[in-house]
């Protein structure tokens, strides 16, 4: 509580005007007005968190509380009324004599009501109201900040148990998705070995019209002969119900570089 009171002291601004601590200490955005009821109620509030059991811890940007497993940024926010900005006297002096000037659209007045929230939303936790401040809200924040941990632990076990489904539908039809490559391969293999037994077939068939045809005409010439012998090897090399090995067309060949 003490850094964040310190953290005052940098400077820094929202883009309404008001005050806010730097460092990682706690989101707070109220103006100088409501600093020390802002830091009362932070630490009555802390109080009652550690009491029942919850920790806080620095975040990213500011001190969180962790509650089931889920850490929530812990802060106080003054609201604001914006009205138009309304020039002061010396600005418009300035202005009616050429000078550069500038102001903004807006300007931004202090409500002086405070929220608390928990979160890196802007919906309150509790609020000042006519009828009850939030220092008599404090146990209802507690429960709040509880109600909303336990919804987020209940949607992040929601979504680990969607995502556990989603990951056993994928590898059910990753392991459908092998079943079926491997049976299109069979099948690609069965369609390969059947079109070069139809070639080796129809080599065959070739050879022997070739041989009937030079019978007929006479004898076969050595040539003739030695290229029937080759051809036919060839077409066993080609058919997988026969799977003749061949000294050229087994050959692996390397190229260097």
């Amino acid at each position: 509580m003490a850094a964040t009171r310190d953290a005052f002291n940098s400077g820094y601004k929202d883009n309404r005007g008001i005050p806010i601590p730097g460092g990682r200490g706690f989101d707070i955005a109220v103006s100088v007005g409501q600093r020390k009821r802002a830091f009362r109620v932070l630490n009555t509030l802390v109080k009652a968190l550690e009491t029942r059991g919850y920790s806080l811890r620095p975040g990213d940007r500011h001190m969180q509380v962790e509650m089931f497993g889920s850490h929530f940024t812990l802060g106080i926010y003054e609201p604001t009324k914006r009205s138009n900005y309304v020039p002061t006297e010396k600005e418009l002096a300035a202005k009616s004599r050429g000078e550069h000037s500038y102001w903004p659209r807006y300007q931004y007045t202090p409500s002086g009501t405070l929220e608390i929230r928990c979160g890196d939303g802007h919906d309150a936790v509790v609020k000042d109201t006519v009828r009850q401040p939030i220092e008599e809200q404090l146990n209802l924040a507690v429960e709040v900040m509880a109600r909303r941990a336990i919804s987020r632990l209940r949607y992040q076990e929601e979504q680990e148990r969607l995502a556990a489904i989603r990951e056993k539908r994928r590898q059910e039809a990753l392991a459908q998705q092998a079943i079926q490559d491997a049976e299109k391969q069979k099948l690609a293999k069965l369609i390969a070995d059947a079109q070069r037994w139809q070639q080796a077939e129809t080599i065959r068939a070739f050879l022997h019209a070739q041989e009937v045809d030079a019978l007929e005409a006479g004898a076969l010439s050595d040539q003739q002969q030695m290229f029937l012998a080759w051809a036919r090897a060839k077409a066993d090399w080609l058919d997988p119900l026969v799977a003749q090995p061949d000294a050229i067309l087994d050959q692996k060949i390397k190229i260097p570089y």
